[in-house]
């Protein structure tokens, strides 16, 4: 019985601490051609051993505590037609379900995997309590192989390794609103006038345009973040490469983590502040997907929710990035300017009608003899409208 104790115990001390294959630069992972990003959490460093890879220069200088005690090691191919030579490497931990790694270090090398055979091409180290780290590298050679070393760094005797997620994609400049009118790229972050830590400024009118060359069906834009003059300062979002296309959406206020999906070409972004206070702005991301938006398609006259009889009660109805499809009111009551959700109704003449939103927060309703944007419309009845209105209720409307 002693036996079998003693060897479960040298087993299960063994599978503790068991050495992740790519420990050394012997046994390295390879990620492939670029862009490629690995699944959350799919590689780690916990049980990893200090590498040494060169007499004089093991430990990259801007590594934290000058030590490499728990490296991994990966490689990745740049693509041989040059179609990308700007690349950033991304190590993520414990963020956002990417792992349990805290404080990670990245360095990058070219030449073989070999002792005294990698140069150091650059590195980077999060600040402690950072859990990710971007590590930008310009004018790689087409068609090289290039080894990236991954570890974490501990303030104190107690280890940070833990499992990651790591991305080799190409590079894409953040982009200041105003600075920069249009892209082409499938991917990128865009801030306001102010950048990462300053504000907008008051009396902006800018526009930024999104048409990615890469085949795509939907442009996803995440609002990560923002800060503007409430229902003063706003953010606008378009569908199509200007301001005539239909107007998804319009935010004001505070929030984040808000996402936008385009269907088509192009989307464009809108801001426009007043001419008195200002505040930190925002920062957005977009990406491209090659399958059709999720998003509910919007409501607009040429697809309207259709009535088929009365009474007639609807749930679940939203205006959120709805659209708004519609430029014009009839009734000269302005709650058109903002998000439309359309109905079409086919009156047999001489009924007296009642229209409520009785829940929510719909702003006003209307009642028009066609589509507002129709030149022939006529406003026939129409309640709220105004700001801070809510649950508005038409009594009577007489459809002739």
């Amino acid at each position: 019985m002693k036996l079998y104790f003693s060897l479960l115990f040298c087993l299960f001390t063994l599978a503790a601490w068991a050495q992740p294959v790519n420990d050394d630069c012997s046994g390295i992972v390879d990620l492939g051609l670029l862009p490629i990003c690995s699944d959350p959490g799919e590689y780690t460093n916990v049980g990893a051993t200090a590498s040494n890879i060169d007499p004089a220069f093991n430990i990259p200088d801007c590594f934290n505590s000058g030590g490499v005690q728990r490296d991994v090691w990966f490689q990745f191919t740049v693509p041989a037609d040059g179609s990308i030579l700007d690349v950033t490497v991304t190590v993520t931990g414990n963020q956002d379900g990417n792992g349990t790694l805290q404080n990670p270090q990245v360095a990058v090398y070219r030449g073989d995997c070999a002792f005294g055979e990698l140069n150091e091409i650059d590195c980077a180290s999060a600040p402690n309590g950072e859990n990710a780290i971007s590590l930008d590298l310009f004018g790689l050679t087409a068609g090289f192989t290039y080894f990236v070393r991954v570890n974490d760094y501990s303030a104190t005797a107690t280890p940070n390794a833990g499992t990651f997620k790591i991305c080799a994609t190409e590079y894409v400049a953040e982009i200041i609103m105003g600075e920069t009118l249009s892209t082409q790229s499938c991917t990128g972050t865009l801030y306001d006038s102010g950048g990462a830590l300053g504000d907008y400024t008051s009396g902006e009118s800018l526009t930024f345009t999104i048409c990615p060359q890469d085949f795509h069906q939907c442009i996803i834009i995440n609002v990560e973040e923002y800060a503007m003059e409430n229902n003063f300062d706003f953010l606008s979002f378009f569908q199509g490469e200007d301001l005539t296309g239909v107007q998804l959406g319009e935010i004001s206020g505070q929030g984040n983590n808000l996402e936008v999906q385009v269907t088509g070409d192009c989307a464009t972004i809108a801001f426009n502040s007043d001419g008195s206070a200002v505040d930190a702005g925002f920062k957005l991301t977009w990406e491209c997907s090659t399958s059709p938006c999720t998003a509910p398609p919007l409501v607009t006259c040429d697809a309207p929710v259709v009535i088929p009889a009365l009474p007639y009660t609807g749930e679940d109805f939203s205006n959120c990035f709805s659209g708004n499809s519609i430029a014009f009111d009839p009734c000269g009551s302005g709650f058109l300017d903002g998000n439309d959700y359309v109905f079409t109704y086919t009156s047999q003449g001489d009924e007296c009608i009642s229209v409520s939103a009785l829940t929510g927060a719909a702003s006003g309703v209307g009642v028009y003899s066609a589509c507002p944007n129709d030149p022939d419309a006529t406003c026939i009845a129409v309640a709220g409208g105004n700001f801070g209105d809510i649950n508005p209720t038409i009594q009577a409307a007489f459809l002739e």
